[in-house]
């Protein structure tokens, strides 16, 4: 697992430039966290899976973040951490039909997925 040290994005956090950080593998909420100042778009394209338990801060985190956030691997997660990412308009997933459900990683029931009113067309419009 390829992880960013949270010191590190907070100094990548900085620059107001694109960071593509596509070796990571995983993220955990703290790094995601000292992500979200940085105001340009954020590559996480080596990102398949969100199912360790922090996974819905990091996605709420990610959400807050200002600028793009593209996670064109993405393959898997929970329907919290999906709804939590969703939160943000400017986020770039794969099509949401390939992304398998998963149970939640903190233990809590799994809720079905409702998909957020308008999200379809946006994606379909190319905001992936």
């Amino acid at each position: 697992m390829q992880d960013l040290l949270p010191e590190a994005a907070a100094g990548l956090a900085t620059w107001d430039e694109e960071l593509n950080l596509g070796g990571l593998t995983a993220l955990s909420a703290e790094a995601a966290e000292a992500l979200v100042p940085h105001t340009g778009r954020l590559w996480l394209g080596g990102i398949a899976v969100l199912d360790a338990e922090d996974s819905v801060a990091v996605a709420t985190a990610l959400a807050r973040k200002r600028g793009h956030v593209a996670l064109p691997a993405l393959k898997s997660l929970s329907p919290k951490t999906l709804s939590a990412l969703l939160g943000k308009d400017d986020i770039g997933l794969p099509d949401i039909e390939s992304i398998e459900f998963i149970s939640e990683p903190d233990g809590t029931p799994t809720e079905d997925f409702v998909m957020p009113e308008g999200f379809l067309d946006r994606q379909r419009r190319g905001g992936r």
